[in-house]
């Protein structure tokens, strides 16, 4: 198990290739920007999500449980339990004979860096853009700080949850099983 902590910034799409070369500047390294097709499982009555815990399936590779979030100020804490799989059909097949399925899936751009103890992501969703910094907490501000952001733009929610905002602000239905791009 490992305790993961994170924050989001919004980002406007002018700002990303500034973003990359700031963060290139302070030292990091890139490491990989990919497509990443996260599936979400819960039961019919969906009670992992109610507890607050989610079931992820990242590019059929992946899988992970992440327990109850700590949010202290915008920063979030996770218990989270992961470990790379090599038959996604196997874990699938488990699942459906234990009754659960894929309630949700999110699609995400992720362009990848790695600096010091932190891993800074500079995530494309279908709604827009956002830095997520993961790592040592006060690492996690101090490098936000280099980049010319402070505490009260960090984000604690989800990706789920800051679309079902966008939603709202724009006000189009949302629809809470599926934040994936459309047909490319």
């Amino acid at each position: 198990m490992a305790i993961e902590i994170e924050t989001k910034i919004n980002l406007k799409p002018e700002e990303i290739e500034e973003l990359k070369e700031n963060i290139l500047k302070l030292g990091a390294v890139h490491i990989k920007k990919e497509k990443e097709v996260d599936d979400y499982f819960d039961f019919d009555d969906n009670r992992i999500n109610e507890m607050r815990n989610a079931i992820r399936l990242r590019n059929n590779k992946v899988l992970c449980l992440k327990e109850k979030e700590n949010i202290h100020s915008e920063i979030k804490e996770v218990n989270e339990f992961e470990t790379e799989i090599n038959n996604d059909e196997v874990i699938r097949k488990i699942f459906s004979k234990i009754g659960l399925k894929v309630m949700k899936k999110k699609e995400k751009i992720r362009d990848k860096y790695k600096l010091r103890n932190c891993e800074l992501c500079i995530d494309e969703l279908p709604f827009g853009f956002f830095l997520e910094i993961e790592g040592p907490r006060a690492e996690i501000i101090t490098i936000a700080k280099k980049l010319g952001f402070n505490e009260d733009q960090f984000i604690s929610d989800t990706y789920f949850q800051l679309y079902e905002k966008y939603c709202k602000k724009i006000n189009i239905e949302f629809k809470k099983t599926n934040l994936v791009f459309k047909n490319e």
